[in-house]
């Protein structure tokens, strides 16, 4: 093969250099804040609130970006404390209902049951002037839809679409069924694809499972938040996110590690898949920004990613949407038996339907290193412990434990890195499970108690470790 350096020897040759490959900028975008938004691009950067992520724990945004970035016709409904539309970060992605826009003012021009409903409605006020009194609603529209490459803010998942702002919630967050039941049917009639609902009650309710029914046979995705109660659904279900149907995906949420957050609900049966939750930096009203943490956060990365696909297949159901989503999501170890499909929403390999590879930070993939570290059986009280793990050439490192018996809540266990910043606290029972990821050769296991003892301590048997 010639070299390019025998080209360039060449009689009448200038210069030579190699056909490289060309792409469109369109995946990476310029906002300023891009880089606080780890769930689009996790590059192991510190998450707004000081927890140091993991590099590609991240819903691969970029990737899916270079396909598609939704369709501006594409309307996904906010059930929520209203949306902040005059954001700078937002206001280009309002939907508008053009009839009352070019109507008469306190006319009901499109005959739906509303007078000048111009880019949704406040079914608590009974008022088409929308104002997020709380910042709940603004902060998941932001995760859905802001705007990108306007140099202000952040990136949405899905950056050109259109937001429907449907205010059911009030300044303190709460609603009644009456509400969510008009804004849902608003929803429905008005043409949205898709709805994002990151509220929930411990109430069943046989309406507004009908209600959601509803709008799935006029095509509706009902994306919801899993819940925040920390148990499984099953212990504390919360609606509508609990219904198991067709057309609703049911959300729990990870933060930059990897791991499922300590405040998600989970189930390997009821919730469907994980999202960012923890530390999401995103709108809040008056052009103000922040990160929040919830379940809430959660679901409105699910609702980008399905309006994602719509954008590129909008024939797709429902139901064909939610299992495409569940099918491609990428494996993470500490959503095994947590949540049906056991990973993160992938965007791009939802786009391109393709089953996620093996989850690379999965320590059960790794070298590993016989180690026998262990406490007192059982531990002492008012004691506080350190040892010392290290691991030559390690990239990363993980701890197994053959057993943790901790009285929960009131005894720790922390696990620290190089530079004794805390990774991961672990305080229950468990038997046979990995530690949270460390990055580097060392890790530090600190046990802190108090004054009353009512557990057996902990057993570590080996390391697993990546080069």
């Amino acid at each position: 093969q010639t070299s390019l350096h025998q080209l360039a020897s060449l009689p009448g040759v200038k210069y030579v250099e190699p056909n490289v490959r060309i792409w469109l900028k369109q995946n990476s975008v310029n906002d300023p804040f891009y880089d606080k938004t780890w769930g689009l691009k996790n590059l192991g950067q510190l998450d707004p609130k000081g927890l140091r992520g993991i590099a590609d724990v991240d819903i691969k945004a970029e990737e899916a970006w270079k396909i598609t970035q939704g369709r501006q016709d594409l309307i996904v409904g906010v059930l929520d404390t209203g949306i902040d539309l005059s954001h700078e970060d937002l206001s280009a992605n309002a939907w508008v209902n053009e009839v009352e826009k070019n109507g008469q003012p306190g006319v009901d021009d499109d005959n739906n049951g509303y007078v000048d409903d111009i880019n949704g409605f406040d079914f608590i006020n009974n008022t088409p002037v929308i104002v997020d009194d709380h910042g709940h609603g603004t902060h998941v529209a932001g995760i859905i839809g802001a705007s990108a490459n306007n140099g202000k803010g952040i990136a949405g998942v899905a950056w050109n679409i259109r937001l429907m702002s449907l205010k059911f919630l009030s300044a303190h967050g709460g609603g009644d069924m009456a509400s969510a039941l008009k804004a849902i049917g608003y929803a429905t009639k008005m043409g949205a694809h898709l709805t994002n609902n990151s509220w929930g009650t411990g109430q069943n309710s046989n309406i507004l499972k009908e209600a959601i029914e509803e709008a799935g046979k006029k095509g509706i995705l009902f994306v919801a938040a899993a819940g925040n109660d920390g148990v499984s659904v099953e212990e504390r279900p919360s609606y509508p996110a609990a219904f198991n149907l067709a057309n609703t995906i049911s959300v729990a949420a990870i933060d930059a590690r990897g791991d499922l957050a300590s405040f998600s609900s989970y189930s390997k049966d009821l919730v469907d898949v994980a999202a960012p939750g923890q530390n999401i930096y995103s709108t809040l009203p008056g052009n103000k920004y922040d990160a929040w943490s919830g379940t809430s956060m959660a679901s409105p990365y699910v609702a980008g990613v399905a309006a994602l696909l719509l954008a590129q297949e909008p024939g797709l159901t429902p139901l064909e949407i939610k299992n495409r989503i569940s099918r491609t999501a990428s494996p993470l170890l500490d959503l095994e038996g947590k949540v049906r499909s056991g990973g993160l929403v992938n965007a791009y390999r939802a786009l391109v339907n393709q089953v996620s590879p093996p989850d690379q930070n999965d320590p059960g993939r790794w070298a590993r290193v016989s180690k026998d570290i262990e406490s007192s059986h059982p531990y002492g009280a008012h004691s506080d412990q350190e040892w010392e793990v290290r691991i030559d050439n390690a990239r990363q490192i993980a701890i197994h434990f053959k057993k943790l018996d901790l009285e929960e809540g009131f005894d720790r266990l922390y696990v620290m890195d190089s530079q004794k910043r805390i990774v991961g606290v672990m305080t229950s029972v468990k038997e046979n499970f990995y530690s949270s990821v460390v990055e580097g050769q060392t890790v530090y296991l600190r046990l802190v108690t108090d004054k009353t003892i009512h557990g057996s301590g902990f057993v570590v048997d080996f390391v697993a470790n990546k080069e």
